[in-house]
């Protein structure tokens, strides 16, 4: 059986949806994103979207916004 996600996980996983609908949608800076979706910090929002994505938002914006 797999393991459900905590509830914290859950929470994250809501929010770097949440951030990564904004990277891609608008030109808001990562500290204004990290703000607008409950991160402590910019670093605390790349760390989180890196251990998601492999990438930092701001590369993983740039590869979007390429592909458009």
């Amino acid at each position: 059986m797999a393991k459900r996600p905590t509830a914290m996980e859950q929470l994250y996983a809501k929010r770097l949806d949440m951030a990564s609908d904004l990277l891609l949608h608008t030109g808001f800076s990562i500290a204004e994103i990290a703000d607008q979706t409950g991160f402590l910090n910019p670093f605390h929002l790349s760390r989180r979207f890196k251990e998601r994505t492999g990438k930092s938002p701001s590369t993983w914006r740039g590869q979007r916004w390429e592909e458009k």
